[in-house]
């Protein structure tokens, strides 16, 4: 029996691998490890254990004694907090944590979208043109990058996930008002939609609840074997509600299909190694950009999981160097639907 810990396993993504596990853990024994226990994900798995914050100064001491305890043969950790601080106790000689993505300094300029600028900026993943109201040169930058680029453009911190702080800017008054808060950056906004969408009539209140429509968010899933000699890459379009995927179909695009293989080749030059996703969009020329790096498993492993491509197993079966977890038998889907699960704690 293999043991596998997965940290914030109650997390989005922590549902996402154990659903694409379900019925095929036969070899597996997975433990979760969370702040919250009664988290409704942590049922499936087969050990539960309570966990400090990533941020707490004894979250790695926790991790590396639930390692030694229970053996355990590898990590995969479920939050971008996580993948960094892991990733940082990985480094030590001494450590009992496996983990395969522990390429520290790749992990911290994922993490930090403006060091994502300034690092896979000039490299072939082709990233978004972005400012950062931490640089010293803004203001020499700001008029061009507004002449070139126009609006909506987006303002987001530097560090966050699932769209945490993220703001529509529509125009001059928004960007100078952005501009003022440490710690923020501007892109223009990819394949945006349309004006109509973003404004809406506050005259008589503002809405309970609003979002800013998400009718063909693009991604590339890149899988990297362990040695790097093979690699396995998909493109979706999904619908997203309130930063949710509520439905995924694959995109055949051949553009975006030729970016995939250049951001997967410029990935093996950077010696990635793992499952990483790229949020994608086009810019106003036609051009494929990546907004957001996540070098870990998404929000959408599981859908993926029912078109056929199984990411987790795959990356399980690499690290062991054998099957672990054996070959799915569903067969492969051509739209995938979420819904929320009707299962009372």
């Amino acid at each position: 029996m293999t043991t596998v810990l997965l940290t914030s396993a109650g997390s989005l993504v922590g549902q996402n691998i154990l659903e694409a596990l379900a019925g095929r853990r036969e070899n597996l024994r997975i433990i979760g490890m969370n702040t919250d226990i009664a988290h409704d994900n942590l049922r499936e798995c087969d050990l539960v254990i309570e966990s400090p914050a990533t941020q707490a100064p004894n979250f790695i001491s926790e991790v590396e004694e639930v390692c030694l305890k229970h053996k355990v043969e590898l990590v995969i950790p479920c939050r971008d907090e996580d993948v960094l601080a892991l990733a940082y106790a990985r480094d030590r000689e001494d450590s009992p944590i496996n983990l395969l993505a522990a390429r520290t300094e790749f992990i911290e300029a994922a993490r930090d979208k403006w060091q994502s600028f300034l690092r896979f900026g000039e490299t072939g993943i082709n990233f978004c043109p972005t400012l950062c109201t931490d640089d010293a040169e803004l203001v020499t930058k700001l008029g061009g990058f507004v002449t070139e680029w126009g609006f909506p453009m987006i303002a987001k911190p530097r560090v966050g996930n699932a769209s945490q702080g993220v703001r529509v800017l529509l125009g001059l008054e928004h960007l100078n008002e952005a501009i003022r808060i440490p710690g923020r950056l501007i892109q223009p906004f990819l394949s945006p939609p349309t004006s109509e969408q973003l404004n809406f009539d506050t005259r008589a209140g503002v809405p309970l609840f609003w979002e800013v429509p998400t009718d063909n968010f693009k991604a590339v899933t890149i899988l990297i074997s362990r040695t790097g000699d093979s690699t396995d890459w998909y493109c979706t379009s999904s619908i997203l509600r309130l930063g949710r995927l509520e439905k995924m179909t694959r995109d055949d695009d051949p553009s975006l299909r030729d970016y995939a293989r250049s951001c997967v080749a410029t990935l093996l030059e950077l010696d990635w190694r793992g499952p990483i996703m790229l949020q994608v969009g086009k810019d106003r020329i036609g051009q494929w950009r990546a907004f957001e790096v996540n070098p870990r498993f998404s929000g959408g492993t599981s859908s993926r999981f029912l078109r056929g491509f199984d990411e987790v197993g795959t990356f399980i079966n690499d690290w062991f160097g054998r099957d672990i977890v054996p070959g799915s038998e569903i067969t492969p889907v051509d739209v995938v639907h979420r819904s929320l699960r009707p299962r009372p704690v």
